[in-house]
């Protein structure tokens, strides 16, 4: 037991501190304990040397960390490409590719048409995703983000597995009409954990 004032270690007999002589008859000593919260509670004049306190439970899950490897800029004419850029000329892709199918219907260019739109709507997306999360994937190896001034950027995203030795790597899983994105262990399939882009910050 300690001395409420001055924390000297005195016996659960004594009724006056022996260092400082305050009474230790009326005083307050409270037990330490733990709550179902896993937050620690104390005395508001506890005095705690010489132990050991844990907190929480000890058999949490390894925290895994993800960061660029690379980063290379998209640029065009030696200017850097931007996500409005991207969503301008695929509608316009888009319009075009409809006028044109409309046009050449029961040709040998309609097919040509068909493509082109295909890809239009496809990097119409890509745009929308970039402006809305900064982020978006073309599996399997391709990532794409932008910072916030739209500029967009090649990314290779990586980190070190921290239950086993091997390389974590982005990869997609889940039922064809609703993947999502995870890191997974190169090594061990089982070593995974969910991917949140906006951990990384800007490019």
């Amino acid at each position: 037991m300690h001395c409420p004032k001055c924390g000297s270690e005195h016996e659960s007999k004594d009724r006056f501190c022996r260092n400082c002589g305050t009474s230790l008859s009326n005083s307050s000593i409270q037990n330490t304990s733990t709550s179902g919260d896993q937050s620690f509670n104390a005395g508001q004049h506890n005095v705690i040397t010489g132990n050991h306190i844990s907190v929480g439970g000890g058999n949490s899950d390894p925290v895994a960390y993800i960061d660029r490897v690379k980063t290379t800029p998209i640029t065009l004419g030696g200017h850097p490409v931007k996500v409005v850029w991207v969503i301008i000329s695929s509608v316009l892709g888009i319009v075009g590719s409809i006028a044109s199918i409309w046009s050449a219907w029961a040709t040998t260019y309609q097919f040509l048409w068909l493509l082109i739109l295909v890809l239009s709507g496809t990097v119409l997306l890509i745009g929308i995703a970039l402006s809305r999360m900064r982020f978006a994937r073309l599996p399997p190896f391709i990532n794409l983000e932008s910072n916030r001034s739209g500029e967009i950027f090649f990314t290779k995203i990586e980190g070190s597995c921290p239950k086993c030795d091997g390389v974590l790597k982005l990869r997609e899983v889940g039922p064809k009409d609703n993947k999502y994105t995870i890191a997974r262990c190169t090594r061990n399939p089982d070593h995974y954990w969910h991917f949140d882009p906006t951990v990384l910050g800007e490019p």
